[in-house]
């Protein structure tokens, strides 16, 4: 008798969640008839704020250009460094720690909101740099701005419905809002201000404010020291179709806090399959995101080959993943419908004699 061993030559989860249809989600365009128009632009003491340290203590200024996607609500996300000078100076990095200060209008393609993908923006850091302390300035947690956080805890798309300004609910319309706020002890927000607000009068502001006691982050930077008293920019947006109870909710693009791991991926590839020696196959999952960034309701929507048991295995997975509450472009994730893709990629299989 022989028995089948399958020899990983290579394993490949491919996560790219797709949001589920909504009108705000129909159409990514990059468009340049359809680029869109800027609400309002940091200011000097914005970028004083997140001058890079490196560059205080050089005294020198800089530049960076970024390229990010516009949200349908008018918010930059996936945002990349595309140059910076002086290099390694941190100036791309600031110039995305700025992002949740930039607001556009929303490009519009045949009158309608899209996902907008091409915006390069340049950011100068002119003249010389802010005057303080080095020493001071690494001490102090309060001038230090946290970036790219993912949220363990947040609204879901029911709180974020639930506190839409009536009388932007009256008149249909959207709005976007920017807070800036400290970490507490417990990776929690507090001492939130408003940053940007558009349209303004309409309730927006107040809103947001209202939702940062469900906000949940670290508790200490990468190298273990605590994050209690940095600041830290949000973004909000609120689309009229969060009220229509008849769609699926609009949610943000999901970031991942945990995927299955390789030896889990090869684990659930399904016993028929590896019978037949199939080597490579794709399904995809729908699922709603949970309260605490789990995924269930699951169910698998397509898979490829058919028949060996895919679905089965991709729903043995869904178990591993688990999502950050908040999305950059200011959306929730929770109560909201991700599809997930997953290929199994395996290189060749040995047929060995049984021991």
């Amino acid at each position: 008798m022989e028995r089948l061993r399958l020899r990983l030559v290579r394993t490949c989860l491919v996560v790219a969640a797709a949001i589920l249809a909504t009108p705000a989600y129909a159409q990514i365009v990059s468009d340049p008839d359809v680029y869109p128009d800027w609400l309002k632009r940091p200011s000097s003491s914005d970028l004083a704020i997140v001058w890079p340290m490196a560059a205080i203590e050089k005294g020198v200024g800089g530049k960076a250009t970024i390229h990010c996607k516009l949200s349908a609500q008018g918010a930059l996300f996936d945002c990349k460094v595309l140059a910076e000078s002086p290099a390694n100076l941190g100036f791309g990095a600031a110039a995305i720690a700025l992002t949740p200060q930039m607001t556009f209008k929303p490009a519009l393609k045949d009158g309608k909101p899209v996902v907008y993908d091409g915006v390069r923006i340049p950011v100068n850091f002119n003249g010389s740099p802010p005057r303080r302390s080095i020493k001071a300035q690494r001490q102090d947690p309060k001038a230090l701005v946290a970036t790219g956080v993912r949220w363990s805890a947040g609204p879901s798309y029911e709180d974020v419905a639930a506190v839409d300004p009536p009388r932007a609910r009256a008149k249909g319309l959207g709005g976007q809002v920017a807070l800036r706020c400290s970490f507490g002890q417990d990776g929690g927000v507090k001492a939130c201000t408003t940053i940007a607000e558009h349209p303004k009068a309409l309730g927006f502001s107040a809103a947001a404010r209202s939702l940062t006691p469900l906000f949940k982050g670290p508790t200490h930077w990468p190298d273990g020291t605590s994050i209690q008293g940095a600041r830290v920019d949000l973004k909000f947006a609120f689309t009229p179709e969060m009220l229509d109870p008849v769609s699926r909710p609009v949610a943000g693009k999901p970031q991942w806090l945990r995927l299955p791991t390789g030896e889990q991926l090869s684990a659930s590839f399904p016993e028929a399959a590896d019978k037949a020696l199939i080597s490579q196959a794709r399904t995809v999952l729908a699922c709603t995101v949970l309260i605490g960034g789990h995924v269930g309701d699951c169910r698998p929507v397509s898979e490829d080959p058919a028949g060996y048991g895919f679905g089965e295995a991709a729903l043995a997975l869904s178990r591993y993943f688990l999502l950050a509450a908040w999305s950059d472009e200011g959306l929730p994730t929770i109560g909201g419908e991700v599809r997930i893709p997953i290929r199994y990629d395996f290189g060749e299989r040995d047929r060995l004699p049984a021991p």
